[in-house]
């Protein structure tokens, strides 16, 4: 069942003085700017008004994503490590590929697959 997330995100309590600390993170506007940057490029990318990294298939998915020997390597690390199903192997490579749209790049990079890993990780430890 687990197997069917894309992301697992654990997340702390703040404690009360970190609830009234003033931070300097990235405003709304600006993560709004980038999430639809990162739809518009998937849509261009899959020639689709609709369309997007979450609901392509996985033959599509492996088209949309070049992989160099660094991005291929960490991912059969992660098959064999984590006994990834194809599921969650195209799951990994969807995530990959979002934060790599997210950060404006064309290609995914080990950095991408990196995170996309960690999001995942409280699942595949399991």
């Amino acid at each position: 069942m687990l197997d069917r997330f894309d992301l697992v995100i654990p997340v702390q309590a703040l404690k009360p003085d970190e609830l009234q600390a003033e931070l300097n993170e990235e405003s709304s506007q600006s993560i709004l700017s980038r999430v639809k940057s990162a739809r518009d490029r998937q849509h261009k990318r899959y020639n689709s008004q609709v369309m997007i990294n979450a609901y392509v298939d996985g033959e599509m998915l492996d088209k949309a994503v070049r992989c160099d020997v660094e991005v291929d390597a960490i991912l059969s690390q992660a098959i064999n490590r984590y006994n990834l199903s194809a599921r969650g192997y195209h799951r990994l490579l969807r995530v990959s590929r979002t934060i790599a749209d997210l950060s404006a790049c064309e290609n995914i990079s080990g950095k991408h697959v990196l995170e996309a890993l960690n999001y995942r990780l409280d699942i595949l430890r399991k």
